[in-house]
């Protein structure tokens, strides 16, 4: 059992100084795009950093788009639907020998409202 530990122990140690060394080399590189790639947009660890930013604002967007979708669809059945009440007042308005400008003009007076 004190050998799993121990042998835990020092693969823990491995892990950290990899971990630090990685670092190192993060900031190494850091240091030298900067000096190949001042102030442009093909700097290889910014454009990885954009990429991240981009997949962590993804399904906030995705969520919007059908928000909007959705807002979309109703618009539309409400369109429909008015256009269907807009023609059965005609039909109605055509069979009681009503001006169908007087209709028009009361379609769009109810719109204003």
């Amino acid at each position: 059992m004190a050998e799993c530990v121990h042998a835990i122990s020092v693969v823990e140690l491995e892990f950290e100084r990899s971990a630090a060394d990685l670092k190192q080399v993060e900031a190494a590189l850091a240091k030298e795009y900067d000096a190949l790639y001042p102030k442009t947009s093909i700097n290889p660890q910014k454009l990885l950093q954009r990429i991240e930013q981009l997949r962590a604002e993804l399904p906030e967007l995705e969520r919007e788009a059908e928000r909007i979708v959705a807002e979309k669809r109703t618009a539309i059945a409400t369109v429909e639907t008015l256009r269907a009440t807009h023609a059965t007042l005609t039909d109605t308005a055509a069979r009681a020998d009503l001006d169908s400008s007087t209709l028009t003009a009361a379609a769009g007076a109810a719109i204003r409202l």
